[in-house]
């Protein structure tokens, strides 16, 4: 691990996971580093249709997402907006 203070970046784990129509979420492994990572959901999201994830799991932050379909992105705006006061 490189320290961060030096002006290098930390090397972190991300998880990778497949997001399925039916909203079931598998785990398919994990990988050390951003530039690692957003490699690896290149090459996985080239094999399929379905949605790829890039999640730093301690902090529960997505990172990055493929394949994302155009409809539950408006899906997904619509359903905030039902929280948005009028």
């Amino acid at each position: 691990m490189r320290d961060s203070r030096n002006g290098d970046s930390m090397d972190r784990t991300y998880d990778i996971f497949v997001a399925f129509p039916d909203g079931s979420v598998v785990w398919r492994g994990s990988v050390i580093g951003h530039e690692a990572g957003v490699l690896q959901l290149k090459t996985l999201a080239g094999a399929t249709k379905n949605e790829i994830r890039l999640v730093h799991l301690p902090d529960k932050t997505l990172i990055a997402a493929l394949n994302v379909q155009a409809q539950q992105t408006h899906n997904a705006r619509n359903a905030a907006r039902l929280w948005e006061p009028v």
